[in-house]
């Protein structure tokens, strides 16, 4: 009996840290059980399933590879991307901006797009994957106010690649080769972080009158 009693508990503290989550076929494979069984021991626990299966779940996980072309266009999403709170990704771009667009889909496949004259906007609705991304860099949906955290386990090269994207999102280089980016002053830590990652130095930003 007490064996079977740990084995439970076990299992519930696993499905309240991943069932809600966790894509369904690394659940298959973490717990070797057959799905209806794993749902019913969720129902009875009051555990919900916070993305149900979907066409478009896993769409985009490449994007979760973190090699350099991912760590690059997240670094793009985290200077242009728009997190909403039902955990979809949107990105606004000036219409001149399209190549951006079509790049980041043949890396992670065909995207929605709505567009006019003036812009262009892309959703990706992968909610698993969306709110995984969320998780690794702690990206809330008010990103202005509260700055994305780069996780300590990545390399120097992932973060470097993060950076070179962050610029083409939100830098500007002047014709003399200077790079200015302008962000909420809740952001100075990270950017003092990547001034450091770029230049192994240290930098004192100004803070302009609107903060």
């Amino acid at each position: 009996i007490c064996i079977m009693t740990d084995s439970k508990n076990k299992l519930l503290s696993y499905l309240i840290e991943n069932y809600p989550h966790k894509p369904k076929k690394e659940i298959l494979k973490d717990l070797s059980l057959s799905w209806n069984y794993i749902q019913k021991m969720a129902c009875l626990s009051g555990i919900k399933r916070l993305s149900y299966e979907s066409k478009n779940n896993f769409m985009y996980e490449r994007i979760l590879s973190y090699d350099s072309i991912s760590c690059y266009w997240i670094g793009f999403m985290l200077a242009d991307g728009h997190l909403s709170k039902k955990h979809n990704l949107q990105i606004n771009l000036a219409i001149k901006d399209k190549d951006h667009i079509l790049k980041i889909e043949s890396h992670i496949g065909s995207v929605k797009k709505y567009e006019n004259d003036k812009q262009i906007r892309i959703s990706i609705s992968d909610i698993p994957t969306v709110i995984s991304l969320s998780k690794k860099f702690n990206w809330k949906s008010n990103k202005t106010k509260l700055p994305p955290i780069i996780p300590s386990s990545f390399s120097d090269d992932q973060i470097f690649c993060i950076v070179i994207g962050f610029i083409d999102g939100d830098g500007c280089i002047n014709k003399r080769g200077h790079l200015r980016i302008k962000c909420d002053k809740s952001w100075v830590d990270l950017l003092h972080f990547f001034y450091t990652i770029l230049t192994g130095d240290v930098k004192n930003f100004k803070l302009t009158s609107d903060n």
